[in-house]
């Protein structure tokens, strides 16, 4: 997903999520839709973040099994072959990407959270108001 379908994503959950007097009748059978296309989206984004994270694992392998064994400068531990690694601009780019998709895969799990919470709020306001018309 690229920063401007992330940025487009943001504003339609901001959308799908905001009810008022005029649309919670509505919105309240909506949620399950809402659920279902953002589950798709967190699945789909989270595939994405677990193959990332496989070609880092092997980017990681790669360059650790380069500098302990054919490097012309000797490492001697873990540590010092770790900084040589997160010197290489291909490991970096893809720890960069990486983090990027976390944030993806973060905000559409708090979403999936935030659309399972609005229900309950618009049943919640369904009652509010019912009590202040009993009021009356």
């Amino acid at each position: 997903m690229t920063n401007q379908e992330f940025e487009q994503i943001k504003i339609i959950a901001e959308k799908k999520l905001f009810f008022n007097e005029d649309n919670f009748q509505g919105k309240l059978s909506e949620v399950p839709l809402i659920y279902d296309t953002f589950l798709k989206l967190f699945i789909k984004e989270h595939k994405v973040l677990q193959n990332m994270k496989l070609k880092k694992d092997i980017k990681y392998a790669d360059l650790y099994r380069h500098l302990k064994f054919n490097s012309d400068i000797r490492l001697e531990n873990k540590h010092e072959i770790e900084n040589q690694m997160f010197s290489d601009i291909s490991y970096q780019r893809i720890v960069s990407d990486i983090n990027d998709q976390q944030e993806i895969v973060t905000f559409l799990e708090q979403t999936l959270e935030n659309v399972k919470n609005l229900s309950f709020a618009i049943r919640n306001y369904i009652d509010w108001r019912k009590f202040l018309e009993a009021e009356r």
